[in-house]
Parts: structure tokens; sequence; C-alpha cells
């Protein structure tokens, strides 16, 4: 006996379904075969809920979809219902979600610092210009308005910032184009209008590298309290966010090291007076134990005894007036005064300490395993952007290019030199047989053969060549 509300028909059916002791309408028709067998993931009927009142609209709902089934141009409500959710969800609303609940490769949630950053460039550059539209109606002709659009001074200032926001737009609308919304994975809009075809400025600062001596001037020009952070950044390499935070048992005395496992971190919130945070690291690698050399040691273990407590949680830096966390600004303020001292560095930024330790660690020998190790890289690519040449480095290049012209070497010493090397990495267990191999090879080879292998190895493989083949190599490998 057919139920009371049931309703028997030549299209489809409605009828009566009981959900949290409510009684509603439940209107469905078979999916047509050629939908069917197109996407075989489509459910074999479609159906639309509604509440007992609303009959009149499931009954045009039905008769929809006869007549599209007839006309052939029937299609599947899923779609229609992902391409409404498209037109009515605005940039302003999808971006300003991503920004708040995006999360690393790893599913680690980005820091604070970088949240922040997000959010000043949606406010200042996207959502003036995306923010009233709607996702689906952001076309790559609006991007490429937005590009030309862009305030860059006929001297290059807003390049770099240009290329980040148009970064983090890409980054929004790649994940709007390729995360499922639906069980049948159809996503927000169809594809991503960002597809500028454009190449990352050249950083618009020069790294200045500083001479041990011109260090020096600059220590002896910070505070007596601060001093110690010149060295720490400009012949250890610490960030200036690792060096607020280190504490005393940071500082490994007895082995020489200094312990890096947090930063740091400036928070200014719109509205908000700035706070500091104690955070990780930049990055996975950058916790690292680098060491300092033994001619520090002395300035090191003087910083201890008269600026810091005796306990291990003691900070190393602190600020003046209230003995507290010492804000990175702070620390830059102080060092923009000192670096009056130098004139010939006027210009160089707090950061290019860091270019400075890591070139002169490159000029004593160090291989690339142990720079990326001290600096806290992960890749080849970023320790060689971080090494320049020092101004004593080229004079003596300059040397060895008049003694070059003056007498070349043999061929027989150069393979004797070889020899010793090999012999030497063989003692400590160290040789690659890849690097007998690469002996053979020119440098374009070399470079293809590299690219072939993991990159763990290849940072192995060049660190067992001689200084001169690296420099010889490494420009081709990036």
């Amino acid at each position: 006996m057919r139920r009371a509300g049931n309703t028997r028909r030549s299209f489809g059916s409605i009828r009566v379904i009981k959900r949290d002791d409510r009684e509603y309408l439940e209107a469905s028709y078979p999916t047509p075969r050629a939908a069917q067998l197109a996407n075989p993931s489509l459910p074999k009927r479609i159906t639309k809920i509604a509440s007992k009142e609303f009959r009149p609209v499931l009954e045009a709902w039905l008769a929809e979809a006869q007549k599209a089934i007839s006309y052939g141009q029937w299609t599947d409500p899923t779609i229609e219902k992902a391409e409404q959710k498209a037109n009515e969800t605005s940039f302003q609303q999808y971006a300003e979600k991503y920004v708040e609940t995006h999360r690393k490769p790893d599913g680690s949630p980005l820091s604070p610092t970088t949240v922040l950053r997000h959010k000043e460039w949606l406010e200042n550059y996207l959502l003036p210009a995306f923010g009233h539209m709607a996702m689906s109606a952001i076309s790559m002709k609006d991007v490429q308005d937005w590009w030309n659009g862009f305030p860059v001074s006929k001297d290059g200032k807003g390049l770099s910032q240009r290329w980040n926001v148009y970064t983090l737009l890409r980054t929004i609308m790649t994940h709007a184009a390729t995360q499922p919304i639906d069980d049948n994975g159809r996503t927000l809009i169809a594809t991503n209008p960002c597809k500028l075809k454009v190449s990352r400025p050249r950083t618009e600062h020069e790294a200045l590298i500083a001479e041990y001596s011109e260090l020096e001037a600059i220590a002896h020009a910070m505070p007596d309290r601060l001093s110690l952070a010149i060295y720490l950044g400009g012949v250890v390499g610490l960030r200036e966010g690792e060096i607020c935070a280190l504490t005393r048992k940071d500082i490994d005395v007895d082995n020489r090291r200094i312990i890096v496992n947090k930063s740091v971190k400036q928070l200014a919130e719109k509205g908000k007076p700035r706070r500091l945070l104690v955070d990780k690291p930049k990055t996975t690698s950058s916790y690292r134990k680098p060491p300092y050399p033994q001619w520090l040691t002395d300035r090191v273990e003087n910083h201890l005894t008269v600026y810091v407590e005796d306990k291990p949680d003691a900070l190393v830096f602190t600020s003046q007036r209230r003995g507290e966390l010492i804000a990175p600004q702070t620390l830059r303020n102080q060092w923009y005064k000192a670096l009056k001292a130098v004139p010939r560095l006027d210009g160089m930024h707090f950061h290019d300490l860091r270019h400075t330790a890591l070139t002169h660690w490159g000029e004593a020998g160090a291989s690339v395993a142990q720079l990326m190790e001290v600096a806290g890289h992960s890749e080849l690519k970023t320790v060689t952007r971080y090494q320049q040449i020092s101004l004593s480095q080229r004079r003596e290049t300059a040397r060895k290019l008049d003694e070059q012209y003056e007498s070349t070497r043999n061929e027989h010493v150069e393979n004797d030199a070889r020899t010793i090397y090999k012999e030497s990495a063989e003692a400590t267990g160290e040789h690659d047989p890849l690097v007998d191999v690469l002996a053979s090879l020119p440098v374009e080879s070399q470079a293809q053969v590299l690219r072939a292998v993991d990159k763990g190895r290849q940072v192995r493989v060049i660190s067992q060549l001689r200084p001169a083949e690296q420099v010889a190599l490494l420009p081709l490998l990036l």
C-alpha cells in the first residue's frame, strides 16, 4: 500500500521521509545514462529535499530536470552548486580565511610574523583591487592590470614588494583551483588566473662584507652590553632574532659553540602595541650549533661575566631600561649608529653580518657542507647567495693572478695535488667514488652528472672537490 503523501509520476518521484522526528519531502529522478557512463562517480539518482510546504518547488525542479534531459542540456547539479558557491564567495572572504588557516607543507602553522605580514599585504595591496570580486570573476586580465598598476618607482623600488604580494595572490588562487569542495573533487574555481610569466627581481640591496678590523671598529662603537652581538652576527653567522633570543645555557663555552634553537620575533598588529615573541627559528634547518673561533673566547666569557645573570635562562642581551627581552629593531637602531665608525660600510644592513660571516668561513677553506651546517641552510643555492668576496680576498686574488702569469702550473703537479686530496679523503672514510668519475669529465658534464643524484650526495661530492673545482662547478649547478 502506497504511503500517503508519496506520488507516482511519469518522471521522477516525490516521497515523504523522516529526519529527527520531522517529515520532509524528497524529490528524485534517475541520473541520465549518458552522464552516468561519462562519470561513474555520479549517484544513481539525483535528489533534492525540502520541507512539506515546498512541494511546488520540488515539482518545478523535476519539471526543469525532465526538460533539460529531453533537450540534451542536463548538467550535474553538483557542478551548478560549485559554480554558485564560487559566484557567491568573494575574494576577501576566501583570502582572509586562507591567510588565517593556511599551513606549511609539513602541516605546521606559519609563524605569527608571517601571518601578520600576509594580512598587511592583503589589506594594502590585494583587497583594494580584488576584495569585492567573486572568486570566479577574477580573470587573467584583472591580474595583469593589477600587476601593471602596482606602484614601482623609476629606480626599481617596489619591484620586490610586487613580487612578494603576487606570490601570495598566486598561492591563494592555486589553493582555490586545486582544493576539492565536495566529494566529487570539484574545486571552487576551474583554473588559476595567475599565469604571468615574470621573474623574481634581483635584490634591491647588495650585501656589504666587513673586514675583521671593521667588525672590531663597529663593535667598539656599540654600547658595551651589545658589542658581542656584532661578533655573533659577523663571525658566527647568527640572525638578529637568534641573537636577541640567546640565554646563558645557549653559550657552550666548553666546546666553543652557540646553540641556536629559538628566535625573537616582533609582532606589530594594526591598532595594537608592538610585542615580542620568543618562537622557533626561521626554518627546521635553522636549529644548529655553530662554533666560534678561539680568539672570540675572551670576549664571550667577559660578556657573560659582566652582563649576564648566573642563571641558565638568563638573557644574554637585554633592553637597557628594564633588563628585559631586547627587540631586533632596538639592536638594528644601535647598529646604524655604530656603523658611522666605518664610512666605507655606509648602507650596510645588520643582516649583512651574516653574509660577512659565511664569506670569511668560505675564504678560510670551509667546505660547502660546513657552510650549510653553520648557516642552517638546506640548499646549495641559498648558501652560495650568502657568500660574497671580501676586499682582502679581491686583493689576494689579484696577487695570485700575477703569480699565474709568471709561472703556470705543470700538469703533473696538478695531478699530484688531486692524488693527495683523494688519499686524504679516503683516510677519513669520506671519499665518494663519484669524485673519481668527475675527475675525467669537463666541468659541464660534471654538472650534468651531479644534477642526477640526490641533494645529500650532491653536497657530499662537491665538498670533496678542491676549492678551485667547486668555484668552477657551482655556477653551472645553480
